[in-house]
């Protein structure tokens, strides 16, 4: 039997959490974007590079299979407290070239993210 498929404009983004909206990428994003990425994957890296606007720009808003960006905004300060983002790939299925998304650059802002830490285990 086939999968009903929707294309990801097509997708009804539910209110998932009070206080933040979570909603697909809007041009200028990136501006708060990357400073995110920035802090994220910064912390307890020493050898951490930090991405350039150039950069997410060339990697999201300029494949030319298309923009796969959704971002949480805090209600009240108008941050982007959270990223998740897939890169369009073409892929050859079955005979079929189809079009796939790899899941990268996933992150939340530690202050928005108390409720997610890991457990303390000690044992």
């Amino acid at each position: 039997m086939p999968h009903t498929r929707a294309r990801f404009e097509e997708i009804e983004v539910p209110d998932a959490m009070p206080g933040f909206t979570i909603r697909r990428y809007e041009p200028g994003d990136e501006a708060k974007i990357v400073p995110l990425f920035n802090r994220v994957f910064s912390a307890g890296n020493p050898a951490f590079v930090p991405r350039t606007l150039e950069d997410w720009r060339w990697e999201f808003a300029s494949n030319p299979e298309g923009i796969q960006v959704m971002v949480a905004v805090h209600d009240d300060t108008g941050e982007i407290a959270g990223h998740y983002a897939g890169i369009p790939r073409r892929m050859l299925c079955r005979g079929k070239v189809g079009i796939a998304a790899e899941s990268v650059d996933s992150m939340v802002d530690r202050r928005f993210r108390a409720g997610l830490r890991r457990p303390d285990y000690s044992w």
